[in-house]
């Protein structure tokens, strides 16, 4: 794989010597979990002789019995480790404090960030699935990149973890941090909209998924809001009773059908996308002119 990858170790840290050996890019460090610090040595210096960075990872369902469990113990317990792996030479280290509580991760890593200058991996931990899970997540983790606390971030669901990852691209880029992917606007259906916006909503959305330059598209139910909308999206649909007006880049590119105009907007943004060389589509228009 082309992606970093990070070996996450518990209680069996000899098998961080055989990650290391297998060329992992990271290895995680949870003082939870460390049976005995002179197995910690060996495998900080042998980190050390590979420049493979550590992330000092704290949680607060598996914290030291000897720290409290408030934020003020989490932050001890990530700084004595630090420290532990600093007097044994090596400083190429990442920290993360977590807990399953959003404000508490918030508060911990700001507290964390004004002791030491190492780059901070964000989440809120077990936060759960569906709903409930990105709700905490975007909370926990928006406040504290407001604030300018956080290198890098982890969402942590109940489910498939490819969503992690979407929902944690949605986060940074509703906090203009960062732009990947269709930014999707759509109004919320009141009492104007005479079609089945959600359905169209779900089939451009599906239909997108794999696009990964950055690209407003507006979806819009009636004929009040949507043309300003759609206008403002580097394309859009505004859809009215039975027809659909088609804008890209502000202009009118006509009125069609419903489905031609999902169509056009889907074949506009996919075109798109492949001028700006997204390999994703690339490869999708590829095996599907091989299908036809």
């Amino acid at each position: 794989v082309s992606i970093p990858i990070i070996a996450d170790l518990h209680f069996d840290l000899s098998l961080g010597f055989i990650a290391l050996e297998m060329g992992v890019d990271k290895i995680r460090i949870n003082p939870g979990t460390v049976p005995n610090r002179e197995i910690l040595k060996k495998l900080v210096m042998e980190a050390k002789a590979r420049n493979i960075p550590i992330r000092v990872g704290v949680n607060k369902g598996s914290l030291p019995d000897s720290y409290s469990k408030d934020k003020e113990g989490l932050v001890r317990c990530a700084l004595d480790y630090v420290k532990l792996i600093e007097d044994w030479g090596y400083n190429n280290l990442v920290v993360s404090i977590k807990s399953s509580d959003p404000e508490e991760t918030v508060e911990a890593n700001k507290l964390l960030a004004s002791h030491l200058q190492y780059p901070i991996s964000l989440g809120v931990t077990e936060a759960g699935g569906g709903w409930r899970g990105i709700v905490k997540s975007s909370v926990g983790l928006a406040l504290a990149l407001k604030d300018g606390i956080g290198d890098t971030v982890r969402v942590s669901l109940t489910g498939d973890p490819v969503m992690e990852v979407k929902v944690a691209y949605e986060i940074l880029r509703s906090l203009g941090l960062r732009s990947r992917g269709v930014n999707l606007i759509a109004c919320p259906t009141c009492g104007r909209c005479q079609v089945d916006l959600e359905s169209y909503y779900q089939e451009i959305e599906s239909a997108l998924e794999e696009v990964t330059i950055p690209i407003d598209v507006a979806v819009m139910g009636c004929s009040v809001n949507g043309p300003g909308e759609a206008k403002l999206a580097d394309c859009g649909i505004a859809f009215g009773k039975d027809k659909a007006v088609f804008f890209i880049k502000g202009k009118i590119v006509g009125t069609f059908e419903p489905k031609e105009a999902i169509e056009r907007l889907i074949s506009f943004v996919k075109e798109e996308a492949e001028r700006s060389g997204d390999e994703n589509v690339s490869a999708f228009l590829l095996s599907t002119e091989r299908d036809t």
